[in-house]
């Protein structure tokens, strides 16, 4: 969460569609890749899950200014 006042800006945003997203439910896997004072990376994967099998989907990589 932000503290009141603040703001937030996309400075970057790659999305990369694998391939198909079939299957019973998607999930997704994020993390903050790194959290600097004005500059923060965060990843995330999307994956199909098909009778507990997953496969990758999609990954994108997203950098985010705060002020």
């Amino acid at each position: 969460m932000l503290p009141p006042g603040s703001a937030l800006a996309t400075v970057d945003y790659t999305a990369k569609f694998l391939t198909e997203a079939r299957g019973d439910h998607l999930l997704a896997r994020g993390r903050v890749l790194r959290a600097g004072s004005t500059l923060t990376v965060a990843s995330v994967d999307v994956y199909a899950v098909q009778h507990g099998s997953e496969t990758l989907c999609a990954t994108a990589l997203v950098t985010v200014r705060t002020w």
